[in-house]
């Protein structure tokens, strides 16, 4: 059996959250497929943004946690037959919705933190 070693910072907890992406005044809607502490991959069909511009992400976590708020920027962007893989970094690891975000994951991924 052959194991892979983990390169990257923080667990990744696998979802399926919509969200909606703001750039430069639009809204376009897409799906969260994976969330950590310092990213997430986001799908969408709209071909609206580019690399390293930044993007604020709006969402809800669960019924308890609405209307989060989180900005960043597009560390990657991959077009998958008519979708667009997007991987996004948020900018401020401080705020208020990234420590909803963190105690989000760390109470989904008991066994991982």
């Amino acid at each position: 059996m052959t194991h892979m070693i983990e390169k990257r910072r923080f667990p990744r907890l696998h979802t399926s959250i919509p969200v909606m992406l703001r750039h430069q005044g639009q809204l376009f809607p897409a799906c969260l497929s994976n969330i950590s502490k310092g990213g997430m991959r986001i799908l969408t069909d709209h071909a609206c943004i580019s690399k390293n511009h930044p993007i604020e992400i709006i969402f809800d976590l669960d019924s308890t946690q609405t209307d989060i708020i989180i900005n960043g920027h597009i560390k990657y962007l991959t077009q998958c037959d008519h979708q667009y893989i997007v991987g996004y970094e948020y900018s401020n690891l401080f705020s208020t919705s990234h420590r909803n975000i963190a105690q989000f994951i760390h109470d989904q991924l008991p066994l991982l933190n």
